[in-house]
């Protein structure tokens, strides 16, 4: 791309940006009926939608263009019951009405850039008496990185210049933009993971944009063709006048399954992913180039969301179909390829991967698969006497028409064991080799290895590895071969607490062969002086020397050194865009192994409540990303609001971050696991309207909730939970009355019958005196007075012949009792011998 164009680009983006201070959005208000109380909602789309709860009306507004999926949470007290209730509103706006968001109210000022300068230099230089490897190279090289907010959003950028030319030229630059649009990005690039078929795995210099539009996903890129089939020249500079373009629109049916178009200059693809089950996801795509040859992929992947993760797929090409630069060459293949993972505990694991496919290239056929098979178990963490144990299992075939034709299978049995701080390992590694062509070259390979770790100062090691191989040929003398790799190296050592640091290492291989009484020797010795001058500076000084001493039949002989000097510099600068803003975001994901860690094949949770310590919510999306924008410059809590599931979290919660003006955009991620729940509090509703209120802070420990034939008891905060599997709906949940407090009565439900899962309250008040006993006699005041005994005081009601309380007589005068009797765990036990000659027993607890 020329400089003018580049600068009419810059332009039009900076001018789109300036005139951004009123922000434009779509906007829908919608009215929902509803009964009760909103106790909270998920929205698809919470940008910019405010909710206002009028009588029996829900208010939304600022809906999106689409079709937008509103769930309401409500609870309404009827008689003595607590209703809870969940509605599902499917409402679609259409983009008809349009207002504009002041944003000049958002300040921008004294914004901060966090910036790095980085400078190289390097002088290499080779000796050798084959004359391949005799050269001397220098090198020089800039690059600076900032990024930071901006009024547009948040701003990436990179220039990267050095004096001499590869196949990506003698400079780079990016600048990219990310904000409520998309992605836009201008200079160099990379796309991966989009389509093998279409688009290409390398730099590129162009324009480019990837957002999110409703339920569409879209990417497009114009620029420099640094793209072509394999075998072109990959220099940039042959190619820069060739302008192209390339892109994809995906259509999301829903949160999992979509269906979508690829395309370039010279091929397009169909694509599509649907969920199968909750368990399983097939994906599909077919190109179809210029030429009109085919390209087709289907993969098939599963997971239980657990312990078992496999994967396969098919892949079928014709030989002629164009095939981006960069990517997997499938021309001319036709096969499978499959993998494995099962991890039922946390020391076992199994893996399985392979491949079968023929392949055709210029009317030349090959014919091969692979497969590999890996058991490992992690003694040591299982038993700290147990040594660490992997057996692996490959098996190869490789068949060309007219070139080679072979089978080969190898086992590889390994143990590694810390002893002390040393750690030792020990390998055994069988190899067969079958030519199918030429059975003479037919031969058999041991090898075993042994090996040690061992720690001489603070950052300071010898790792030697010792291998012998024996080769039993089918035709010519068997032989041995001798490896021993020494390798001595010292990692970031601080020279008198002088800023200084030291590293390096020295590795010495050698490999001899009795048959052909050679030896071959490698010599590799590197060292590294790196300097701080201040916190965020780094001088670094380095040198490499490698020596290649083998026999002159090889012609490899050689001895190369190189010099290296690098300064990087960390550095924040200001601009003052006159206006500014802080964005907190994050991902509650499914925290599979929970490590605590967002890893790569672990996914966000949808339609979760992400509550700021200032009042604010966030609902996380599809994706399962939360965000609150324009946040002030404070110390904030993050808490999720639990709802039928129960959240467990793998990492620190709640959540704490301390946001200042340095600070644009902060990610803080829930890892979490979830699980149905049945719970609910027992507390006093002070203010009758059948819903516990956060200002409602009475509330009963160790009163029993009996879930089908279980028993929990409340918590300090009046708290009890139940977790099960499924749904529910076979179980009753109800209050045991004899484990309320002396002087308490329920006034709420006694019994909820065949439940799902949710929350279930049980209201509870004070009352003056508690009768017991069939109104025999009532209990009007206990004490404790000290930790073994109780005084209880009351009055007798209706004519008895005895009252026992623990197995204690009480006295009673004028109809009138005071007793001290022994504590007996946390329940009181009356026993009332009446004058028709029975008695019954009551308990209750204290």
């Amino acid at each position: 791309m020329s400089l003018k164009k580049r600068i009419v680009f810059f332009f039009l983006v900076m001018t789109f940006g300036f005139s951004a201070t009123l922000e434009l959005g779509f906007q829908e208000t919608k009215n929902f009926p509803i009964k009760g109380i909103v106790k909270y909602f998920v929205i698809d789309h919470s940008d910019y939608t405010e909710i206002e709860q009028q009588p029996n009306m829900l208010v939304v507004t600022g809906l999106k263009p689409g079709r937008s999926k509103i769930i309401v949470f409500t609870e309404i007290k009827e008689d003595e019951r607590i209703i809870k209730t969940k509605t599902l509103y499917s409402v679609l706006v259409n983009p008809v009405k349009i207002v504009t968001y002041d944003k000049t109210n958002v300040d921008y000022s004294g914004n901060v850039f966090y910036s790095n300068i980085n400078l190289g230099y390097g002088h290499s230089r080779s000796r050798s008496q084959f004359a391949q490897h005799n050269w001397d190279a220098t090198y020089m090289y800039y690059k600076f990185d900032s990024q930071g907010d901006t009024p547009w959003g948040y701003m990436t950028n990179r220039l990267y210049i050095k004096n001499k030319a590869d196949y990506q030229g003698v400079y780079r630059f990016t600048t990219k933009l990310q904000n409520s649009y998309g992605i836009f990005t201008i200079g160099d690039q990379y796309f991966t993971d989009k389509s093998n078929m279409i688009f290409p795995a390398q730099p590129l210099q162009g324009l480019s944009y990837d957002g999110v539009l409703n339920n569409l996903d879209i990417m497009l890129f114009y620029g420099n063709n640094n793209f072509g089939q394999w075998a072109a020249g990959m220099e940039r500079e042959q190619r820069n006048s060739d302008l192209f373009m390339f892109g994809g629109i995906n259509y999301n049916i829903d949160k999992n399954s979509y269906i979508g178009v690829n395309f370039n200059n010279y091929a397009g693809s169909l694509l599509f992913k649907t969920i199968l089950s909750n368990q399983m996801d097939l994906y599909g795509e077919m190109g179809i180039d210029k030429s009109s040859d085919l390209a087709r992929e289907v993969k098939l992947t599963y997971s239980n969301k657990k312990d078992l993760n496999a994967k396969i797929s098919y892949h079928n090409y014709d030989e002629n179909f164009y095939i981006p630069i960069g990517v997997v060459d499938y021309r001319g293949y036709l096969g499978w390829q499959y993998n494995a993972n099962y991890n039922p505990n946390y020391y076992l694991s199994f893996k399985l991967d392979g491949e079968n496919y023929v392949k055709s290239i210029s009317k030349l056929g090959f014919d091969n698969y692979r497969n590999n098979a890996q058991l490992y178990f992690k003694g040591e963490e299982y038993n700290l006497v147990l040594p660490d144990i992997s057996l692996d299992y490959n098996e190869s075939r490789g068949k060309s028409e007219n070139n080679y034709n072979y089978k080969q299978s190898q086992y590889v049995f390994r143990l590694k064991k810390k002893i002390y701080d040393i750690d030792s390992w020990f390998k055994y590694i069988p190899l067969t080799y079958t030519n199918i062509s030429n059975s003479a070259q037919d031969y058999n390979k041991n090898s075993i290895v042994l090996g040690g770790k061992v720690p001489l100062l603070k950052n300071m090691y010898y790792q030697g590895e010792y291998s012998w191989e024996n080769y039993d040929m089918a035709t010519a003398a068997d032989y041995a071969e001798y490896v021993y790799n020494s390798f001595f190296y010292v990692h970031s050592v601080e020279v008198l607490s002088t800023r200084l640091y030291l590293d390096g290492f020295f590795q010495y291989i050698t490999r001899y062969n009795n048959n052909l009484r050679e030896r071959y020797d490698n010599t590799y010795f590197s060292f590294g002086v790196n300097y701080h001058p201040n916190p965020d500076g780094h001088l670094r000084l380095s040198s490499y020397r490698k020596i290649i001493d083998e026999p002159d039949v090889y012609q490899r002989s050689r001895i190369l050194d190189e010099l290296r000097v690098e300064y990087s510099q960390n550095f924040n600068y200001t601009i003052n865009f006159g206006k500014g803003r802080t964005q907190l975001t994050g991902m509650v994901f499914m925290d599979e192994n929970y490590n605590g860690e967002l890893d790569e094949n672990e996914h966000g949770i949808a339609e979760i409540p992400v509550k700021l310590s200032n009042g604010e919510i966030s609902t996380t999306n599809k994706f399962g990303v939360y965000r609150f924008k324009d946040v002030p410059a404070n110390k904030y809590s993050l808490d999720i609001i639990e709802g039928d599931k129960k959240i467990m979290f793998t990492d620190e919660y709640p959540k704490y971050v301390q946001l200042n003006s340095q600070q644009n955009r902060v990610i803080v991620n829930f890892g979490v696991i979830m699980t149905n729940r049945i719970y609910g509090y027992a507390y006093a509703d002070d203010n009758g309207n059948g819903v516990k209120d956060s200002g409602e802070n009475t509330v009963y420990e160790n009163v029993r909730i009996i879930i089908g034939d279980t028993i929990i008891k409340t918590n300090k905060d009046g708290y009890y939970e139940y977790l099960i599997q499924g749904a529910g709906g076979s179980d009753d949940v109800q209050i045991d009355f004899s484990s309320i407090p002396v002087f308490h009565k329920l006034v709420g439900q006694r019994k909820f019958s065949k439940v799902g899962v949710g929350r279930y309250d049980f209201i509870i008040e004070k009352s003056s005196a508690r009768p017991f006993a069939d109104d025999y006699l009532e209990i009007q005041s206990i004490d404790k007075m000290d930790g073994t005994q109780y005084k209880i005081t009351g009055k007798i009601i209706k004519p008895v012949l005895s009252v026992y309380m623990n197995n204690q007589k009480i006295g009673v005068e004028d109809g009138v009792f005071t007793a001290v009797i022994p504590k007996n765990g946390d329940k009181i036990k009356i026993k009332v011998f009446t004058r028709d000659k029975s008695f019954f027993v009551k308990y209750f607890s204290y």
